[in-house]
């Protein structure tokens, strides 16, 4: 599939759901309607997009701009640097920004791609030429932020995506590159990709990662932020209890036990109204048809 072409995403190898995936999915659901906040004695006001594809939308001031990714729609050089430049000139004392399947000349296994090779130089020389002005690029890394406020943020960026056609920061679905990689105490989690469930429909099923799903649950991060799947966009609000775990697992691709199940069900209709632990948002600003682009309504403003 060529970068830059529109496409339909289709998921080939969606299956009809067991007994137990159907009853976990219609009887454990996440929060309604969903906050945009998590308690916090000193919140931080977090603005997300992603998937801007060359465009430039207008967004609110806040303490922390987040970027998950497909900054460019072709991959080059040029179309990166005007979209930093964008970025850098918000009024956010934080910007922090990973890599998507479409930001070919960040991603060394690229560089031979024809889209590369088009280029007047060498990836890697365009790479060294980037200005990230006071930009945080996150690839498989992490960063801290402080605030005036005496807290503290940890954030970890990774810009990889389950293979579809060509591109960038890809693997293979079968794959499992996340286990154990997110570090205890993450509090923000930026992929370009969704986790299995979340925010991640697709023609013909669903397109997120069930081991990014499992690895969410071992560090249990207070916010996940993606995008990659443009028509998905909205965010969800979540509980790390016994009931959301036993449906997860199911998107995991696991089997929960008849009496798991049932009792999963009781949990969550008994267990009432509680404070959501984590959001999960998919920040796409590209929208699933023509106008593609909203300028007034493609961001997310979250405090946590």
């Amino acid at each position: 599939m060529p970068i830059g072409k529109r496409v339909v995403r289709r998921v080939d190898n969606a299956k009809p759901l067991t007994w137990s995936q159907s009853t976990l999915e219609q009887h454990v659901v996440s929060s309604t309607p969903c906050p945009t906040s998590l308690p916090s004695e000193h919140p931080i006001t977090l603005v997300c997009v992603s998937d801007t594809h060359n465009t430039e939308p207008e967004v609110p001031a806040g303490d922390v701009l987040l970027h998950s990714g497909d900054l460019t729609y072709y991959g080059k050089f040029d179309e990166l640097q005007k979209q930093l430049d964008w970025i850098a000139s918000l009024p956010h004392t934080h910007k922090v920004v990973i890599g998507g399947n479409h930001d070919l000349v960040l991603d060394e296994a690229c560089d031979e791609m024809d889209e590369m090779l088009a280029e007047k130089q060498p990836a890697s020389e365009l790479r060294a030429k980037l200005n990230w002005h006071d930009i945080i690029y996150l690839e498989k890394s992490s960063v801290t932020l402080d605030f005036p406020s005496g807290r503290s943020l940890k954030i970890y960026g990774s810009p990889y995506t389950p293979e579809h056609g060509r591109g960038s920061f890809q693997y293979d679905p079968a794959e499992d590159v996340w286990s154990n990689t997110i570090p205890e105490g993450t509090e923000v989690l930026m992929t370009h990709g969704p986790p299995k469930g979340y925010h991640d429909a697709a023609v013909g099923g669903h397109a997120g990662c069930p081991h990014l799903l499992r690895e969410i649950w071992r560090v249990k991060p207070r916010l996940v932020l993606f995008g990659h799947i443009h028509s998905a966009r909205g965010m969800s609000a979540i509980n790390y209890n016994e009931p959301t775990r036993t449906r997860d697992r199911a998107r995991m691709g696991e089997h929960p036990s008849v009496g798991e199940t049932l009792h999963a069900v009781a949990a969550s209709k008994l267990g009432g109204h509680k404070a959501p632990d984590a959001l999960i948002v998919n920040a796409s600003t590209m929208g699933p048809g023509r106008p593609w682009y909203d300028p007034k309504d493609r961001y997310t403003v979250l405090q946590i």
